[in-house]
This record gives structure tokens, sequence and C-alpha cells, in this order.
């Protein structure tokens, strides 16, 4: 399981340090995509649930730094596979 509180502070130090040639930003990535299959681009509390999936965005900007890509690489293909697998739950939550 993947803690959204992970997830927050891993951004901040991927999007603001030095660029990296290792793979942490792709460790970052993958680490983004099971946080969504698992818990659904939710953070769950004794409080409520929270919907993450604005944050999503982190893991666009971390590879932007650190691969220099052009374009999104991350939500397309998440958004595609939600789509194939008709996932109006997550389609709803990250679109």
């Amino acid at each position: 399981m993947v803690p959204a509180s992970g997830l927050y502070v891993l951004s901040h130090l991927l999007s603001q340090g030095p660029h990296l040639d290792d793979d942490r930003p792709e460790r970052y990535v993958a680490m983004a995509h099971e946080f969504v299959a698992e818990d659904r681009a939710t953070l769950k509390t004794a409080v409520a649930t929270y919907r993450f999936a604005p944050h999503l965005a982190w893991a666009e900007l971390v590879l932007q730094r650190h691969r220099d890509f052009d374009a999104p690489v991350f939500l397309p293909p998440l958004l595609r596979e939600a789509a194939e697998k008709h996932d109006t739950e997550i389609l709803s939550r990250i679109s």
C-alpha cells in the first residue's frame, strides 16, 4: 500500500530537487499508479474519505522535471485504462 502522505512528500522532494538520472522518478510514478489501483485515488481517514485525484498531476510534474517530456505521460494511459475497463468511478474522479 502506498500512503498518500508518502506521495505528497516525494512529490515535493522530486519536483524541487536536483536533476536525477536514476530510476527514482519512474519509481515515484509506479507508486502513484499503485495508489490509484489500490486506494482508488482517495485518502481515507477515520474522519472522512478525501479525493486525492487532483494531486496525481504531481507524477507529470516529476517526470517533466527529470525526463524533459513535452506531453503528459502518466494521466493519459491511466484514463485510457479506466475507459477500457469502464471504470466510471476513476473516470469521474480524475477527469
